[in-house]
């Protein structure tokens, strides 16, 4: 189509990655590696000391997003059209919600939807007040889960993929270099696919850690370390493999369509009635009390930031690309709340539904260790009829959404890498997810999230002044 004057500039083509851009990126993800490995405790104390001094950032940044974006979207800003006045959207608008529904955040909602609303239930947050165990806590814990996966994390994610889809750009330092120069742009660039690469790894490890608990429920073999390296291998060879094909957007709406049928078997052979009444009461209960929610963030809450704004280049570019054509408004109510209403579903039928068996003695869910919440999944679903089927086709959506994560991270730049680059990037933060979950376990990943997200940061606020300067030199 042809842009009329006024509009913004596109791009089409999909450049080459930036040599030296990947090359700091590699750089910053083994240095992140290495240094978890071998020192794993001067990792932990640098985490804790960005926690305790820049927490409050990650929050306010988090909070920023989710206003202007609900701001633009109510503004004179909204008729604008992504890419320019004479786009019109590639896909239908069934495929392109199917796509947000399955995209951003999948490996992580499989290893939370269950074992997070668990953790919290038996060991309620600090400062909720509520007693472990009671409904108080049961309230409470699906609150916070929504709290974490919904609005907040999806806002970050709408900025990102506003600031590049509207002025057609196709990266974060695109969307810069306009404002602030050529190589501040590729700085932007640098930091971004960092803090992507260790963001995905902390996905990737998380998505390891439960197909280990899967292998070991389905096998019978205790999931060590041993077994842990295994599913790396298998989780690798499958990450090269698909590679090689196009297909990243199949993969999306597949995994979408997998996690659709787990919900429903979950809602129907679990507490139908009571995952109906937490999705009313959870909701209204999350949305009564967001404010004070979203102030009062205590370190879980902060990691979650942390992990969405080092994932939004990611989620951004490819966000990004499935949405262009599509006015500014009606992308910004699809990516709040299409995504973050099938999130209030999944964790109000898993979540939810887990709580309410583990209350009324039908099956012993909570687990002592916090960390093994991605087994909680294969606990609620041995607990159901066909017990010891289907973590077979849950391990299967595990694997799936694993290598579209990976096959994700390879975009961030928003380039088209050749197929030799991003397998060797695919593998350098599988690799990285690996040595950090053997040195450390989920802390290092989590902790690695923290120190990287902290310089996207002030990249993606800069992107917000970038966003509105764009959107105010194309006013209708």
């Amino acid at each position: 189509m042809r842009a009329v004057e006024g509009d913004p500039p596109r791009t089409d083509d999909l450049p080459r990655p930036d040599r030296a851009v990947l090359a700091f990126a590699v750089a910053v993800v083994l240095a992140v590696t290495v240094w978890g490995a071998a020192a794993p405790a001067t990792l932990r104390g640098a985490g804790g000391w960005v926690l305790r001094n820049f927490g409050w950032l990650y929050a306010a940044v988090a909070d920023v997003f989710l206003v202007l974006l609900v701001v633009v979207a109510l503004s004179r800003y909204g008729r604008l059209r992504l890419g320019g006045s004479g786009e019109r959207p590639e896909l239908t608008t069934v495929a392109w919600l199917g796509l947000l529904a399955g995209a951003g955040m999948g490996v992580g909602l499989l290893f939370a939807g269950v074992g997070e609303p668990l953790a919290d239930y038996t060991v309620p947050p600090p400062g909720s007040g509520a007693a472990p165990r009671t409904d108080d806590a049961a309230r409470t814990a699906l609150e916070y889960a929504l709290l974490h996966w919904t609005l907040h994390p999806w806002a970050v994610y709408g900025v990102t993929a506003l600031a590049l889809a509207y002025p057609g750009v196709r990266g974060i330092g695109g969307a810069l270099t306009p404002l602030l120069g050529a190589r501040a742009g590729r700085g932007a660039d640098a930091l971004a696919v960092s803090a992507a690469g260790v963001g995905t790894a902390t996905a990737l490890g998380l998505a390891a850690l439960q197909l280990t608990a899967g292998a070991g429920i389905v096998t019978g073999l205790v999931p060590g370390t041993r077994l842990r390296l295994i599913v790396f291998a298998v989780l690798t060879a499958a990450f090269a493999v698909s590679a090689r094909h196009r297909g990243l957007r199949r993969l999306t709406l597949a995994s979408a369509v997998l996690a659709v049928l787990l919900v429903l078997w979950v809602w129907l052979f679990g507490p139908t009635v009571h995952a109906l009444d937490t999705l009313l009461t959870s909701t209204g209960g999350y949305l009564a009390e967001l404010p004070a929610l979203a102030t009062g963030a205590g370190t879980g809450t902060v990691f979650h930031w942390a992990w969405w704004l080092s994932l939004a280049p990611v989620a951004g570019v490819f966000l990004a690309r499935i949405s262009r054509g599509r006015t500014v408004r009606a992308f910004l109510a699809g990516v709040l709340l299409v995504p973050a209403a099938a999130t209030a579903v999944w964790f109000s039928v898993l979540g939810g539904g887990a709580i309410r068996m583990d209350q009324q003695g039908t099956a012993e869910l909570t687990r002592p260790v916090p960390d093994d919440t991605g087994a909680s999944l294969f606990d609620l679903l041995k607990a159901l009829p066909l017990g010891a089927v289907t973590p077979v086709p849950a391990m299967i959506l595990v694997l799936v959404l694993f290598v579209a994560a990976a096959r994700a991270g390879a975009g961030a730049t928003g380039c088209d890498p050749p197929t030799w680059a991003a397998i060797t990037w695919g593998v350098l933060i599988i690799g990285a997810a690996a040595t950090l979950l053997t040195a450390d376990g989920p802390d290092a990943l989590r902790t690695a999230t923290v120190l990287t997200a902290l310089p996207l940061t002030a990249v993606l606020l800069a992107l917000c002044v970038a966003l509105l300067k764009s959107l105010r030199d194309h006013r209708p």
